[in-house]
């Protein structure tokens, strides 16, 4: 637990989220029918071209999603989502995570906090 908190307490010490703005996302369904979209919260900070996203289920069970994205970067871009918290990356269009949304299947009561950047244009 400890090691968590280290993670998210520099994770959130970061000036993209002391000094940019802040707005929630809509979770939108996985699919239709799909009603788990509902026990999350996705959250967008942007500072300039410094963008953070965090998504989070609230729910004691799994949870789907997609989250459209409201990146500042140019169609085609691919853009990096690394996860502060896990460690993990992941690599996606701009054009899709704007348009259809990134796609999430999360555990319950997970979290996921991501410095996004751009890698690329194609």
């Amino acid at each position: 637990i400890a090691d968590f908190y280290e993670k998210l307490l520099n994770a959130i010490s970061d000036p993209a989220l002391l000094n940019g703005n802040c707005r929630m996302i809509e979770p939108a369904p996985a699919w239709p029918g799909n009603i788990s979209h509902e026990r999350m919260f996705a959250f967008w900070w942007q500072s300039d071209s410094d963008c953070r996203l965090a998504v989070v289920n609230f729910a004691p069970d799994s949870s789907q999603t997609r989250v459209r994205v409201p990146h500042p970067f140019a169609p085609g871009t691919l853009l990096r989502f690394d996860d502060l918290l896990s460690g993990r990356g992941y690599d996606r269009n701009s054009g899709e995570v704007s348009a259809q949304g990134m796609y999430f299947d999360m555990p319950g009561y997970d979290v996921h906090f991501f410095h996004v950047s751009p890698l690329r244009s194609s």
